[in-house]
């Protein structure tokens, strides 16, 4: 006869299902797993804290003993200590770029640029890099960008540099270069303090690619630009072959025009006095006021045919004598009168008046 261990257990079989029996095998080997598990995280955070401890106390300390696995863990399966520590950002986040100026879409590049490649760490791998610079866009540049983002972000051609190429072709005006030839064959310094100026043809310059023009052409540029007042003062130095140098040369005649004139108390500037435009219409020669009055004006101005009118007009002159120091309000000549034989018959009643040019008819 069986005894009654032998019958109990032949009960227990016989009471317990199969997939019973099999699911709490299963559910015991997991709970082993996880066991072992917790036991390697927490060697692990042992570990990491007596590193931290050994960092904190000095080079001077005993290395830290080796990682030990518990027993009755695979040494294949033994993870290495993680660094979790990330260097600290050194650079600001670009500004948040939005797309309604695309002008203002090179510096916003320039500024990404700089942050993934010096932070770039910081920040994480390729695709944090990518999703980072994503994320300094908003509004329609998001909008814009996205169905890109979402089209290869699982694909291998989720690259950065692929990142970048789509935002200049969605951004970047390719006119650029043109607009900014055509600025420098037009742009005047006029009024413009010269460190302005300077910086603003510099930017001109870059963007028509230029950097790597031959010196003199850059300067010829830079020449055709600047004011007469400067120009003047320039004419007859040596200068500098290097452009940049040249520059620097002008930067120093212009501070010194800027010494004379405070120390002259005087109403000399760097910049031109600008001849004032003609009127639209045949209007009565300007009537002085005030102080002026007293300064009698006895000298006529000779005249000129309409072909050297149009070369003081090109020129920036004075209409009625032709100087570049003054315009017509200010010049000391009378207007000049048309030579009897030129004269057409007027009316007697009618008022003698001064044409455009500052001729009398």
């Amino acid at each position: 006869m069986e005894n009654m261990e032998d019958m109990n257990a032949r009960n227990e079989e016989l009471q317990i299902p199969q997939w019973l029996r099999a699911f709490m095998e299963n559910q015991q080997a997991q709970n082993q797993r996880q066991q072992e598990q917790a036991q390697r995280q927490q060697a692990a955070i042992e570990q990491l804290s007596a590193q931290i401890q050994l960092n904190q106390a000095g080079p001077s300390q005993a290395t830290p003993p080796a990682y030990v696995a518990p027993q009755g863990t695979p040494t294949t399966n033994t993870p290495d200590v993680p660094d979790v520590r990330r260097p600290k950002p050194r650079l600001t986040d670009p500004d948040r770029f939005d797309g309604k100026d695309l002008t203002l879409y090179p510096q916003f590049e320039g500024k990404l640029l700089a942050k993934l490649e010096i932070d770039g760490p910081s920040i994480g791998g390729i695709k944090e890099q990518i999703w980072y610079g994503f994320g300094r866009l908003e509004k329609k540049a998001a909008a814009r960008i996205y169905p890109w983002m979402s089209t290869y972000k699982e694909t291998t051609s989720f690259q950065l540099d692929l990142f970048l190429q789509q935002l200049r072709t969605a951004f970047q005006d390719p006119a650029q270069q043109q607009k900014a030839l055509r600025q420098l064959n037009t742009v005047k310094q006029g009024l413009t303090p010269l460190p302005e100026f300077l910086s603003e043809f510099d930017r001109l310059i870059l963007e028509a690619g230029g950097q790597q023009w031959d010196d003199g052409v850059k300067k010829e540029y830079l020449n055709q630009a600047l004011n007469y007042k400067l120009l003047e003062k320039i004419i007859g130095t040596e200068e500098k072959a290097v452009y940049e140098d040249y520059c620097q040369q002008v930067r120093t005649i212009h501070d010194q025009m800027m010494r004379v004139k405070d120390r002259t108390k005087g109403s000399y500037s760097s910049a031109p006095r600008q001849p004032s435009p003609p009127p639209q219409n045949d209007a009565m020669d300007w009537q002085p006021t005030g102080s002026q009055i007293s300064a009698v004006r006895t000298e006529r101005a000779q005249w000129v045919d309409q072909r050297v009118m149009d070369q003081r007009r090109e020129r920036r002159q004075c209409y009625r004598c032709g100087s570049s120091d003054h315009g017509i309000r200010d010049c000391q000549l009378l207007p000049a009168r048309r030579p009897p034989s030129q004269r057409t018959v007027v009316s007697s009643v009618q008022p003698k008046e001064e044409d455009r040019n500052g001729q009398e008819n």
